[in-house]
Order: structure tokens, then sequence, then C-alpha cells
């Protein structure tokens, strides 16, 4: 089994248009997932989801892993994941 990592909108744009690459990473962070993603997808996945000044997750991209919230899980971005689990990255929302 693998890590899928979903992209949508802009960021589904960003992987090339698929929206979605598989890893395999079992025992990886959610940090080390989004690292290997832009290291296998290149500077328009890494822009977006990366500060290129800072090297720094954007912390305006809502990031899930298996529906929930990083910021709600143990550990944040340091939270393991596991075989068969996606992370799936927005890109920003606004509106009214």
């Amino acid at each position: 089994m693998a890590i899928r990592v979903k992209g949508y909108l802009q960021i589904k744009t960003a992987m090339g248009g698929t929206g979605e690459v598989e890893l395999e990473l079992p025992g990886a962070t959610i940090r080390e997932v989004l690292s290997q993603t832009a290291e296998r997808l290149g500077e328009a996945f890494q822009n977006r989801v990366f500060d290129p000044e800072t090297g720094a997750i954007r912390p305006e991209n809502p990031i899930l892993l298996n529906g929930h919230h990083y910021r709600a899980l143990p550990g944040g971005l340091d939270c393991t994941v596991h075989d068969g689990d996606t992370v799936a990255i927005f890109p920003p929302i606004a509106g009214g």
C-alpha cells in the first residue's frame, strides 16, 4: 500500500493536472510526505505549498490527513502517516 497525496484547484494544477500521487513512505510525517512530494513534482508544487523564502509550509493552505486538519492532530505536521492514508492539500479559498 501507499500514501496518497491529493491536491485541489491550484494545487492540482501545480501537480501537473493529475491532482494525485502515491508515495511509499510508511512511518513518515505529514511534513516529510509534503517534502517528498515537492521533491518528486518540482518547483510549481513546492512554491504552492512551501514559502520560497523560509522553506516553511505555508499555513494558509488547509492540509488534511484522512479528512482531519493537521492542526487538530497530535503532533500537527509531525503526525505520522501510515499505509493507505490520504494527505489532501487545498489552496486558500475566500469568498462571501
